[in-house]
């Protein structure tokens, strides 16, 4: 009678299987599929406090995100392939970078959309215009603060001379074409919640994708303590809409 033999993986295969795993994994986070954790109760209900959320990245479409996972290094997005147009009451992430000071960090945040590319929204008795890919604006020293942050959003530094001068990339203009589509988002949590009312219409190469399941759920609360408690078994799976 013939003795089983039994194979074990060397230590060099091990190794290999794992770096492998790592490899794909980080190019679908790259590329495929993200993970958030909310940290706020601006979208309640949809969205608590202490929700992990999965967000499909190439959803809209497959591009060159604006930063590399992990390493935090800053890319200039470029779009591959595009696959759907952001709709009215999508949740999505996207990002979030301080127009007024280059150095700080860029933030991320989930919301729903409410404005579209060519819309007038009104918002607490506020209008805004979403921009558009390829709208033209003539610029000039009556309108330019209120244009100003929107082409510095769609990737262009701005300056103002004194002398009704500006200066769009260094360069001397009087009109602007922009190269974004942009879009308005609101909390869910109207009264609670930082949106575009405080920073404004986002542009298209700012969104990371769509926000589409609660993947695991924990109880923020710190009067529980028992971590099983914690756990809000009933949220887990649950598709976001």
């Amino acid at each position: 009678m013939e003795e089983t033999k039994i194979k074990y993986l060397k230590l060099k295969d091990i190794i290999q299987i794992v770096l492998i795993i790592l490899v794909v994994s980080y190019f679908l986070k790259l590329f495929a599929i993200d993970t958030l954790r909310i940290p706020t109760s601006s979208m309640e209900k949809t969205l608590l406090p202490g929700d992990l959320v999965i967000v499909n990245k190439f959803y809209y479409a497959l591009k060159v995100p604006k930063y590399l996972p992990l390493l935090d290094i800053e890319l200039k997005p470029i779009r591959i392939f595009s696959f759907n147009k952001p709709k009215k009451g999508d949740v999505i992430a996207f990002h979030l970078s301080s127009i007024d000071d280059s150095n700080s960090k860029t933030k991320t945040f989930v919301k729903r959309c409410i404005g579209l590319p060519g819309d007038s929204v009104i918002v607490d008795n506020v209008k805004c215009y979403l921009p558009k890919r390829t709208d033209r604006f003539d610029v000039n020293k009556a309108n330019i603060d209120k244009l100003k942050d929107l082409i510095v959003k769609d990737g262009n530094t701005v300056d103002v001379k004194n002398d009704s001068v500006i200066l769009i990339n260094g360069k001397n203009v009087d009109h602007y074409v922009f190269q974004n589509n942009f879009y308005y988002f609101i909390g869910d949590n109207y009264s609670n919640s930082i949106d575009s009312r405080n920073f404004g219409p986002i542009p298209e190469k700012d969104l990371i994708g769509k926000v589409v399941l609660i993947y695991w759920s924990v109880n923020m609360d710190n009067l529980v303590k028992n971590f099983i408690h914690k756990i809000r078994w009933e949220r887990l799976g649950i598709l976001v809409w």
